[in-house]
């Protein structure tokens, strides 16, 4: 759906790590829909890339707080990047992450 989120699955399959599930939908605790930016429903990792143009106002600023916060109330490990992290340390990360999370789940 973003950029972003283009550019973070290509550097994921060029360094020959998993795909991840772009736009997982999910369901709040008041029972609105949301959709999570990438993730891993397997291990519930939410992944979630904050660019400046549509997270850089005040009203985007909460409302990702507050989904955040829900999505970890639902379960889900939560991981947040923004456009400036280098690929290299976002694709290590999530990989890093993703075999934690399934280490947990053995």
């Amino acid at each position: 759906r973003s950029v972003f989120e283009a550019r973070v699955i290509a550097a994921m399959a060029e360094r020959g790590l998993p795909s991840l599930v772009r736009q997982h939908p999910v369901i709040r605790p008041d029972g609105r829909p949301a959709f999570i930016d990438l993730a891993e429903p397997r291990v519930m990792l939410a992944i979630e890339l904050d660019g400046w143009a549509t997270h850089g106002g005040r009203s985007a600023f909460e409302s990702d707080r507050t989904r955040g916060n829900e999505l970890l109330l639902l379960g889900w490990s939560l991981l947040r990047f923004t456009w400036l992290m280098s690929d290299d340390y976002i694709c290590e990360t999530i990989d890093r992450t993703v075999a934690q999370l399934a280490r947990n789940l053995r």
